[in-house]
């Protein structure tokens, strides 16, 4: 196991009574030393902070206060974090066992050159028969940036260097929704190491905010694209029009 490097556990909250103590206990029974766990809550009217301050021992650094939505949060986390690595586990997610930041930390000693880690997550509360498309092996969607494009990299999966933030910045809050997609097109244009393993990390509430914003989240999804390259935007465009016209003639 490695020794060398402390994890800053992040946790961004707003009325999350009915499922923030299933995220903390998942983060404290972690069998590795060296983490700093920190939550950033939004403000809460509910009884979040109540459950919270029954942890307030164990947690490394709590601030509860109004925020500009889920990414300022986040992006007060890293400001505090004083960890080699950073990690985001949401409040409506957990881990999947106990030595899921062993093994990450692990990766990462391998070799110092990797920034990044991907591992798989487990959707919770997915509609009945829902399936991610099959479209490639992670291994090739990570090679090739039409593949990051077309593919939703939710932050769940990722494990980054504090330092990758000196290279591509905060989270861009004029992004509400699909922030973490923006910020890791920025990881794969700007060269960042990543390494991806077919090692399950997380549990991840399906039912979460892109999933309900809809066509808001579409079109902010469309407003990254665009920004990064028009050829990318007309790719994506062209790729969702033919799932679609493919699912029509199914019918």
């Amino acid at each position: 196991m490695s020794r060398n490097l402390k994890v800053s556990v992040i946790t961004v909250s707003f009325n999350a009574e009915n499922c923030i103590e299933a995220t903390i206990q998942s983060v404290l029974a972690q069998n590795y030393p060296d983490i700093e766990y920190i939550i950033i809550d939004g403000a809460s009217n509910d009884g979040t902070m109540a459950i919270v301050n029954k942890y307030h021992p164990k947690i490394s650094k709590i601030i509860s206060e109004k925020d500009n939505g889920i990414y300022d949060a986040m992006n007060k986390g890293i400001n505090l974090a004083t960890g080699d690595i950073i990690y985001f586990l949401n409040a409506d997610d957990r881990f999947y066992d106990n030595r899921v930041i062993a093994d990450i930390a692990d990766e990462f000693d391998r070799t110092n050159e990797t920034d990044v880690v991907c591992g798989k997550t487990q959707l919770v509360n997915a509609p009945p028969g829902f399936t991610l498309p099959a479209r490639h092996s992670m291994e090739t969607i990570f090679s090739q940036k039409r593949e990051i494009i077309l593919t939703q990299i939710c932050h769940q999966r990722i494990f980054c260097k504090k330092r990758v933030f000196d290279k591509t910045g905060l989270f861009d809050t004029q992004y509400r929704i699909f922030a973490d997609y923006d910020w890791f097109l920025k990881v794969y244009t700007r060269g960042i190491a990543v390494r991806y393993i077919p090692r399950y990390v997380a549990f991840y509430n399906f039912q979460g905010r892109s999933q309900r914003a809809g066509y808001s989240a579409l079109h902010e999804k469309l407003r990254i694209i665009l920004k990064n390259s028009f050829w990318d935007f007309i790719v994506y465009t062209w790729d969702k029009f033919c799932a679609v016209l493919s699912g029509l003639l199914r019918l």
